[in-house]
């Protein structure tokens, strides 16, 4: 595997996992997110509807929010 299917095939599992998600409830959506990966839950995020972004944040632990709202604000950029 080359470097550009690696980042291909890792586009395409966020984009499956960011479809489940978007399926979730805000609150299992939350628990799911919080133990993933920083960079790859920010990722997810992002893809999402930013009100949906908003109230899977409200769930989380308000560390674990904290930080990857810190993250998602800096990725905006």
């Amino acid at each position: 595997l080359n470097f550009q299917s690696l980042i291909a095939t890792k586009a395409a599992r966020i984009g499956q996992v960011v479809e489940t998600i978007s399926n979730m409830k805000p609150q299992k959506a939350a628990e799911v997110l919080s133990v993933q990966d920083d960079e790859v839950a920010v990722q997810i995020l992002q893809a999402l509807d930013s009100k949906k972004a908003s109230k899977i944040f409200n769930f989380m632990d308000k560390e674990t929010s904290a930080k990857l709202q810190k993250l998602y604000l800096q990725m905006k950029k």
